[in-house]
C-alpha cells in the first residue's frame, strides 16, 4: 500500500469523536444539498446542452449556498403545491451545521452536580457548540444534545425531500 494512503488512514484513526461527528454532520448536510439541487434543476428543466451549466456551475455550492437553495426549494414547493411540514427544521439544519462546522471544540465544560445538602454528587464533563443564528441570536448547547437534534432534523428533511423526489419521478 502507498505510504501516503497508510498515513492518511492512520490519521483518520486518531480523529476525536467531536471531529467524527462534525464530519458526519457536514456529509449529511451535503447529501441534503445535493437532493435540493436535483429538485431545483428538475424545476428549471434546462435543455440538454445547458444541463451541465445549471447542475455544475449555477447550482454549485460555492455559487449558491445551502440557505439560498432552501429558499428556492420553498418557492418551488409553493408553486407546485407541495406541502412543507415544518420550515423551521430547515433553519435548524443550517444553524446546527454551522455550529458543527465553525464552533470551537477545544474547550470542555464542567458542571458539578450537588445533592440536596449542597454536597458534590456528580460531575458532568462535556463539549459545547456555539453559534450565532440567522435571527441574530447566540446559543451555546451541549454538543451531544445538538448532535441528537441535528440527527432528528436531518431525518425529517431527508424524508420530506425524498417524498418530493418520488413525486417528481412519478409525474
Amino acid at each position: 500500500m502507498n505510504k501516503k494512503i497508510k498515513k492518511y488512514q492512520s490519521d483518520l484513526n486518531t480523529l476525536t469523536i467531536e471531529e467524527k461527528e462534525a464530519g458526519w454532520v457536514i456529509c449529511e448536510t451535503n447529501h441534503i444539498e445535493k437532493q435540493l439541487k436535483k429538485i431545483i434543476s428538475h424545476y428549471i428543466q434546462p435543455d440538454i446542452d445547458k444541463r451541465h451549466f445549471v447542475d455544475n456551475i449555477l447550482l454549485h455550492n460555492t455559487n449558491i449556498n445551502l440557505g439560498a437553495k432552501i429558499k428556492v426549494f420553498f418557492y418551488i414547493c409553493k408553486l407546485k403545491g407541495w406541502k412543507i411540514e415544518n420550515k423551521d427544521v430547515y433553519h435548524k439544519l443550517l444553524n446546527y451545521r454551522n455550529g458543527f462546522a465553525h464552533s470551537d471544540v477545544t474547550t470542555k465544560k464542567v458542571d458539578v452536580i450537588f445533592d440536596e445538602n449542597r454536597k458534590p454528587k456528580d460531575v458532568d464533563i462535556y463539549m459545547t457548540i456555539n453559534n450565532v443564528t440567522y435571527s441574530g441570536g447566540f446559543y451555546e448547547e451541549k454538543r451531544s444534545k445538538v448532535f441528537q437534534e441535528f440527527s432528528s432534523v436531518c431525518e425529517q428533511i431527508k424524508t420530506e425531500i425524498n417524498n418530493i423526489l418520488l413525486k417528481i419521478e412519478n409525474s
